[in-house]
């Protein structure tokens, strides 16, 4: 009875009604069909700028001389000393370390008589020191991709091996020889001769930071007490005692 109703009722409406209906119902599948396979805009790639690929891309400090390139400080640790000329040593902090405390120092170890090594402590932490030093004097910026984290599992690690070009670069920097009790020819007045320069390990310092701020890897830190310092008079009026 229902299906005979409703084929009846179909069949006496007006044409032009059905007609519209159809063509309504089409359009309406035709819209379906073109949203079901309209394509998706591809989603935004993530924002990667903030995670470090690696120790030597992190930022620290964020305020830079130039805002494309990452720079980390480097450091004066003076060891004084009541009898002796203090102890120096160049320090680069751990880039994740903010606290400016672990990292490592290069130096030259040894004396005037036997003379002095190029050397390399990893791991270094100034608070687990035995012997610390004065509180380490900020001297300048030096650009972040020079520098290599080398991980040291903990330990306190001495070498010898350069590796990074940081560390390279101030390889490259002689060691002072034997210089105490030993003269050099005068100048050839009256035959005199005189005693040279005494070579140390705060001459080697100086000489190192003079060879980065004359070949422009050294810059001016852009913060604290020595903000637009030249390091060299930073480290000229470091204490030598």
């Amino acid at each position: 009875m229902f299906l005979f109703y409703t084929a009846f009722s179909v069949a006496c409406w007006p044409g032009s009604y059905i007609a519209k209906s159809s063509t309504r119902y089409n359009h309406g599948l035709v819209q379906q069909r073109q949203q079901r396979h309209k394509p998706k805009k591809p989603a935004k790639p993530a924002d990667l700028r903030g995670e470090p690929i690696g120790p030597s891309s992190v930022k620290q400090p964020s305020e830079t001389p130039n805002n494309e390139v990452a720079y980390r400080p480097v450091f004066l640790l003076v060891w004084s000393s009541a009898k002796f000329k203090a102890h120096w040593a160049l320090f680069i902090a751990d880039a994740a370390d903010k606290t400016f405390k672990s990292g490592k120092y290069i130096h030259v170890e040894g004396n005037p008589v036997d003379g002095f090594t190029f050397q390399i402590v990893r791991g270094w932490d100034i608070n687990k020191s035995r012997r610390r030093p004065q509180s380490p004097i900020e001297i300048g910026w030096v650009r972040a991709d020079l520098i290599v984290d080398v991980p040291s599992n903990g330990q306190l690690v001495k070498e010898s091996v350069p590796r990074d070009q940081l560390e390279a670069m101030l390889a490259a920097v002689p060691a002072p020889a034997r210089s105490f009790n030993k003269v050099t020819e005068g100048d050839g007045s009256g035959g005199k001769r005189k005693k040279p320069e005494l070579s140390d390990c705060q001459w080697w310092t100086t000489r190192c930071v003079a060879n980065l701020v004359e070949s422009g890897i050294l810059v001016p830190p852009q913060r604290g007490l020595n903000k637009h310092k030249d390091p060299r008079d930073t480290v000229a009026q470091a204490p030598r005692h």
